[in-house]
């Protein structure tokens, strides 16, 4: 049985109704490119007429790929300035023929817009990044939240014993500051965390370390690759930032501005310990601090 072929008014009819534009070129041995055919679409897609296009070469290339089309790359996207809808997206594909012209190769391609694909994949990605900060941060200081300062904790602790490197911890609590937001209120004492977070931040500067919000009132501070007296030290600024800041707090039984307390634990390959001994070892440090009158900082060596 014989296969009927569409005449040209049916095919016609089939272009004018897909969504995309249809276009069609030669593609020389050198490299040049005729543009021999290009679909009605390409007004409401491209924003320039049938006409304009194949009178302008130039512009259809410059328009579907500024950085030049590459045939052996069969599908890409690219941005575009469409006179009357401003910035769209377009997936430009094409693909060579079994037809030619003289030593010249026909290609087919199609155009469509894929603006709407884009945005809802940029929103998802938005959507994505939010739900992952939201999990990994927390929402009022900022810092890492409990949950990823314990997965970072046990990646570092792994690596400190893999690659035979010290491992420091410092857990940071901001002196009564129960006191505190009875005396000046929940608000301010969302603020004094906030303070205290960004304190914290500014003074560990190493792209390694972490500051991470343990709890309550309570930072905690990993420092991979640095020995005790590093962390000592460090501890020492944390503290005295803290107080340089000179907050008001005349609810506290240390100081009448606002202060910390501070426990310091190092892991080095001659210490016996697992990560929980070490976690421990620093709040016992803290513990220490606190119990021996607040603002300082007291370190494993010490216990």
């Amino acid at each position: 049985m014989a296969v009927s072929m569409p005449n040209a008014d049916t095919m016609m009819s089939l272009v004018e109704f897909l969504p995309g534009v249809l276009f069609e070129y030669v593609l020389h041995a050198d490299g040049s490119r005729k543009l021999t055919y290009i679909s009605p679409k390409s007004h409401d897609v491209l924003g320039y007429s049938q006409e304009d296009l194949l009178e302008d070469m130039d512009t259809f290339w410059r328009l579907i790929d500024p950085d030049g089309l590459d045939e052996s790359t069969s599908a890409f996207d690219s941005k575009l300035v469409h006179p009357s809808k401003g910035e769209v997206w377009i997936r430009v594909s094409a693909q060579p023929t079994d037809r030619k012209q003289g030593d010249a190769v026909i290609w087919n391609g199609y155009i469509q817009d894929v603006t709407d694909s884009k945005t809802q994949q940029a929103e998802l990605e938005r959507l994505n990044n939010k739900f992952e900060r939201i999990s990994t941060y927390d929402g009022l200081t900022g810092v890492l939240n409990r949950r990823a300062f314990d997965e970072v904790v046990e990646k570092e602790w792994k690596r400190a014993l893999r690659d035979d490197t010290e491992l420091s911890l410092i857990i940071v609590d901001i002196d009564h500051f129960r006191n505190y937001n009875m005396a000046y209120g929940h608000l301010a004492g969302d603020d004094c965390l906030r303070l205290v977070a960004s304190t914290l931040s500014k003074v560990v500067k190493r792209a390694s370390d972490i500051v991470a919000r343990y709890g309550g009132e309570e930072f905690a501070i990993l420092l991979p690759n640095t020995g005790l007296a590093d962390a000592i030290k460090l501890s020492e600024r944390c503290r005295v930032t803290v107080l340089d800041l000179k907050t008001p707090h005349e609810s506290s039984a240390v100081h009448s501005i606002l202060t910390v307390s501070l426990g310091v634990s190092t892991i080095s390959p001659e210490f016996d310990f697992n990560m929980y001994t070490f976690i421990e070892a620093a709040d016992t440090c803290l513990y220490e601090a606190k119990s021996n009158g607040r603002n300082q900082v007291v370190s494993i060596n010490k216990l």
